[in-house]
């Protein structure tokens, strides 16, 4: 796992969030939703969302993370380790929430 791998111990922040992002979390809603997350930007990818319901999908807390890992990416802003980890742990925790259940469909 990403987490696993020894970028935030070699300090590389910024290259943890964006990988975090895009072979993490943009993947993943893009298989969840019919929205192309890779081709998107943060507030066309929301307002997209916005028009979709998915079960368990917390769209302030996506929002938050794409907007966190935007201005890690485009502004150079610094995250510390500790960010980082717990900006893995809210990933986690929207994948989790929205997984679909065994035998049941996605919504």
């Amino acid at each position: 796992s990403l987490l696993q791998e020894s970028l935030l111990s070699h300090g590389e922040v910024a290259l943890f969030c964006r990988r975090l992002m895009n072979e993490i979390l943009r993947p993943y809603i893009a298989a969840l939703t019919t929205v192309p997350m890779g081709t998107r930007t943060t507030t066309e990818a929301l307002a997209e969302l916005l028009q979709g319901q998915v079960s368990g999908l917390d769209l302030t807390l996506l929002r938050a993370l794409l907007s966190d890992a935007d201005l890690v990416k485009f502004a150079q802003a610094r995250l510390g380790v500790d960010d980082a980890h717990a900006m893995a742990q809210r990933v986690r925790q929207l994948i989790l929430a929205t997984a679909p259940t065994p035998g049941k469909e996605p919504a």
